[in-house]
């Protein structure tokens, strides 16, 4: 994992990850975060990658590292969530913002206790995004790719891990 999270003096004590984010390379991403990664690492001026993620063409990278389990209070680059939106808005980046308004947008999540599908219970799914005006957030399972609408209370976050990525590339 040193060699993963080797920082590049050169290049802003960026790793790896930050360089993927940055140019695009969300296959690259994974693999790294599958190989073990660091997925909150704190570049020179204190971004971390997802704080390199506010222009709109980084929403797959964005969603990745949410996935993954990326913490907007790492970033010191932004002092808080808030602040990180406000400058996506800037950017013209409102799929940022929808994102991550809500406590469980773009993570990877376990179904719990779901009385009307016990079936689904113990499930991962990513949530896609929160709908205020039903309460719910809308999820797509990871195994089957079905869509449902789960209520905050029914969904634990279970960030994705090198031993439990579900996925490999």
């Amino acid at each position: 994992n040193q060699r993963l999270n080797a920082r590049n003096p050169d290049y802003m004590d960026f790793t790896l990850v930050h360089c993927a984010v940055a140019n695009h390379h969300s296959d690259l991403v994974s693999i790294l975060l599958q190989l073990g990664a660091d997925v909150d690492p704190i570049g020179a001026a204190g971004e971390t990658p997802l704080g390199l993620c506010v222009l709109p063409d980084h929403y797959a990278q964005t969603r990745l590292l949410l996935e993954w389990g990326a913490e907007i209070s790492n970033c010191a680059f932004y002092a808080s969530k808030d602040a990180l939106i406000e400058q996506a808005l800037k950017f013209g980046n409102s799929k940022l913002e929808n994102l991550l308004e809500s406590e469980f947008g773009g993570r990877r999540c376990e179904i719990i206790d779901l009385p009307n599908r016990p079936d689904l219970i113990g499930k991962t799914c990513v949530v896609e995004k929160y709908l205020p005006n039903k309460g719910r957030y809308k999820v797509i399972f990871e195994i089957s790719g079905e869509v449902g609408l789960v209520g905050p209370e029914n969904l634990v976050r279970r960030d994705r891990t090198p031993d439990d990525c579900g996925y490999y590339i």
